[in-house]
């Protein structure tokens, strides 16, 4: 391998070497061009000339491929003054990877679907028009990674019958997907990213009965799908910077192997629906509503570990349920302007082991007042930054293993009482107004 290296360009007599299989020049970005004599390295099997940003490459200096009759990976990624790729690229019968993200090709040959052992096709961030109809021929390709100019793709598209991971991605003219993509019975993994014209998904969405990953970013949806609940398999679903979305189905109650629920940065979404307390296997939630309150039904994620609630800005309180969540790990509650107190049976959380609450007008904290003995018996650390709290206390026996506290930017602090004796660390920056501190006395030195 010549990965990464700093030669301009590769001795003539470099193709002497006659028996060559693997060749790596990866992010050698310094290299202006190939040798012609390139063509006597008939038995190459593995060329990566991937991010040879200085490379001038044209579909002229890939003859020398016509000579070789046994290469399965080709990354010609990042090189991007490379506009087409030779038509005798379709000729190379072991090829398993082909990659060219980030060239200037406009075009795929007609006759793509002859690469009959292809497994990975990766062509990302370029120019391509259209997919030709060909591509359902690729009965061997496991994933596939597009951008396309086109305001559809083709039904050939549900012939994928070995695809198990596709991304499409940046395709500002896409208006739909084809119905056949339901045809995909092995896909794993859906991404859709960046495809503003794209304003739905299409029902038939939901017969992707294998699909364990589901992600949707910087969308233009207003909804999804009832036929979401369907997708039988899924665990991971991830839903960002979609400024339309309004609601989610009520039917995603139904998806009973859900394992991750990402909500991110959809502002007009209006609330969570009561069935989302049906999924027993959720362990991470993260959200953002715009309803004064969360569903009581929050206190049925009986397997929840990870809840963030951000950027609600109508949020007015948290459910008394939230102390249902008896295996919940982390709390993360951040950019809630409406959010002045927390219910108190917060305090029997005992498997918390780390809250967090930024930027939310809390204006009073009292760490065992209203707890049961030992309450949050498992909590290590506690960051409290910039609320309008005046005061914070723990009773004795409260946060019984407490070892970090950082109480950065709470301008408005005047008092903190009693703290835990278990305490490691503690920051006060910028609370000029702390007039009261207990004593340190009997706090472990490190």
């Amino acid at each position: 391998m010549l990965d990464q290296c700093c030669i301009s360009s590769l001795p003539n007599n470099f193709a002497n070497l006659s028996n060559l299989r693997h060749l790596s020049l990866l992010y050698s970005q310094k290299l202006k061009r190939l040798p012609v004599s390139f063509k006597n390295l008939k038995l190459l099997e593995h060329l990566n000339l991937g991010w040879c940003s200085e490379l001038t490459l044209t579909v002229e200096d890939l003859n020398f491929l016509e000579n070789i009759t046994r290469l399965n990976f080709l990354n010609l990624s990042g090189c991007k003054q490379l506009e087409e790729l030779p038509r005798h690229i379709t000729h190379q019968a072991s090829l398993t990877e082909l990659y060219f993200s980030e060239t200037s090709i406009r075009e795929l040959p007609d006759n793509i679907g002859q690469l009959s052992m292809l497994r990975e096709l990766d062509f990302s961030e370029t120019s391509i028009r259209e997919l030709p109809d060909s591509i359902g021929q690729l009965s061997k390709l496991r994933e596939l990674k597009i951008n396309v100019l086109s305001s559809s793709l083709p039904t050939s598209l549900g012939d994928l019958s070995s695809l198990m991971n596709l991304s499409i991605q940046s395709c500002p003219k896409l208006e739909r997907l084809p119905d056949s993509i339901a045809d995909l019975s092995y896909l794993r993994n859906l991404l859709i990213e960046d495809c503003p014209q794209l304003k739905c998904l299409p029902d038939s969405i939901g017969q992707l009965s294998k699909l364990t990953e589901l992600k949707i970013e910087n969308l233009l949806f207003s909804s999804l799908p009832t036929s979401l609940g369907d997708l039988s398999s899924l665990m991971n679903l991830s839903i960002q910077s979609c400024p339309k979305l309004e609601r989610l189905p009520d039917s995603i109650a139904d998806l009973s192997y859900l394992r991750n629920l990402l909500i991110e940065d959809c502002p007009q979404l209006k609330c969570l629906p009561d069935s989302i307390g049906q999924l027993s296997k959720l362990r991470e939630l993260k959200i953002n509503v715009l309803s004064s309150s969360l569903p009581t039904s929050l206190g049925d994620l009986s397997s929840l570990m990870n809840l963030s609630i951000q950027s609600c800005p109508k949020l007015e309180r948290l459910p008394d349920s939230i102390a249902d969540l008896s295996y919940l790990r982390n709390l993360l509650i951040e950019d809630c302007p409406q959010l002045k107190c927390l219910p108190k049976s917060i305090m029997q959380l005992n498997n918390l082991q780390e809250l967090t609450i930024s930027n939310c007008p809390i204006g009073e904290l009292d760490f065992g007042k209203a707890s049961l003995p030992f309450g949050l018996s498992n909590l290590r650390k506690i960051f409290l930054q910039a609320t309008e709290m005046s005061r914070i206390s723990f009773s004795e026996d409260c946060c019984p293993y407490l070892e970090s506290l950082d109480l950065f930017n709470n301008h408005q602090l005047e008092e903190i009482e009693a703290l835990p004796i278990t305490l490691k660390s503690i920051n006060l920056e910028n609370s000029e107004m702390l007039k009261k501190i207990p004593s340190f006395a009997g706090l472990t030195s490190q």
